[in-house]
């Protein structure tokens, strides 16, 4: 892609013959506010024997925050306030009516208690279903119950889709930004989703960067020079992954230029932050919608040009002059040579509005491939 700011054009080299947009058709990218994905998991609570429940009998919801919630069974109230189901009558009724009277308590207290902003329940007869706001893993053990006896049967949050699932052993994030002359302190969040977080600190000037691998608890840390405060001058953040290279496997580049890397892979990542990427581990996605900004501690500015790529691409400057693709590449399958593709791409800040590789600025592609002769796997 390429990039007009100012008097300079950045142009970057991808080796997708056509453009490797992320597909979030499912799971829209939207501001903080928006409330994000609407692809969400769904679980289940079954009640089976109203009558044999105890007081104080306790059931858990975790929700899509990873907060905790514990609702409490009242078998002298039917109060379904707060987090406290009370199921006197429906206990009283006991049977099938029983059974349905209780479901439509649980789901009451769910709906008026803590976690309301984020499950919602509804219920038919005697299973109540949840709903998480935004979209959770498939399996997650969200819903837990103290019974011994199995009156109430829980069922894990199913159905969730990841907003990244297009995203596995290659990326690129790339943010247009220009901060606010006024801009301070240490945390102005760009982008605070994984696998990608992007982080502008006002106290140095600096844009810092993380790339989650592995479990989600481990990230590689990049960090810039100092880039210009003025409320004008916009900056140009690209990121890029690519697992199967066997160093620098990621990348942060301002206005087109290398400003860090990762070392050599290596087997694994230590929790919390790294200076090398584990050569096993694919980029790590969650169920959390993509958001661009954060809620509390808001990139203070302009966010501008927001695009994620599924394939890692190659930024040029293009006063420099050339440009040398040293990634390994495999050459031959089955003795025959395997032809390779490329193509520039020209982006204008402030003109982008094209959604396909035709409405973007490119050159012809190039393309290469091995010798045919005396080839060997």
């Amino acid at each position: 892609m390429a990039y007009y700011l100012g008097g300079d054009v950045k142009v970057y080299l991808t080796t997708e013959s056509d453009e490797a947009q992320v597909d979030v058709s499912s799971n829209a990218v939207s501001a903080i506010s928006a409330g994000g994905s609407t692809a969400a998991a769904t679980g289940s609570i079954t009640v089976d024997e109203v009558t044999s429940f105890v007081d104080e009998q306790t059931f858990v919801l975790v929700d899509t925050a990873g907060t905790t919630h514990t609702f409490t069974i009242k078998d002298d109230s039917n109060a379904t306030s707060s987090n406290n189901v009370g199921l006197q009558g429906a206990m009283s009724a006991g049977g099938d009516d029983g059974n349905t009277a209780a479901a439509v308590k649980i789901a009451a207290s769910i709906n008026a208690g803590t976690c309301a902003s984020t499950i919602t329940a509804t219920s038919s007869l005697a299973v109540v279903t949840l709903t998480q706001d935004v979209s959770g893993a498939d399996g997650n053990t969200t819903i837990t119950n103290t019974a011994a006896s199995g009156d109430i049967t829980v069922v894990d949050f199913t159905g969730g889709g990841n907003t990244f699932t297009d995203i596995t052993d290659e990326l690129t994030f790339i943010f247009h930004i220009v901060p606010d002359i006024d801009i301070s302190g240490a945390t102005n969040l760009i982008c605070a989703n994984k696998p990608v977080r992007v982080n502008f600190d006002a106290t140095t000037s600096q844009i810092d960067v993380r790339v989650y691998g592995g479990t989600g608890s481990d990230y590689v840390e990049l960090k810039s020079s100092a880039i210009p405060v003025n409320g004008e001058t916009p900056t140009a953040i690209i990121v890029t992954f690519d697992k199967n290279l066997k160093a620098g496997n990621c990348k942060l580049f301002i206005d087109g230029r290398l400003e860090d890397q990762s070392g050599v892979a290596k087997s694994d990542m230590d929790s919390g932050a790294n200076n090398n990427w584990a050569s096993p581990d694919n980029a790590y996605v969650t169920g959390v919608p993509f958001r661009v900004g954060h809620d509390t501690n808001a990139f203070d500015g302009r966010i501008e040009e927001v695009v994620v790529y599924n394939k890692c691409l190659y930024p040029i400057v293009p006063s420099d002059g050339s440009f040398v693709f040293s990634k390994p590449i495999k050459e031959i399958s089955n003795s025959s040579p395997i032809a390779h593709t490329a193509r520039l791409f020209v982006k204008d800040y402030h003109n982008i509005r094209g959604s396909t590789s035709i409405e973007v600025a490119s050159s012809s592609p190039v393309s290469w491939r091995k010798s045919s002769f005396r080839l060997v796997d």
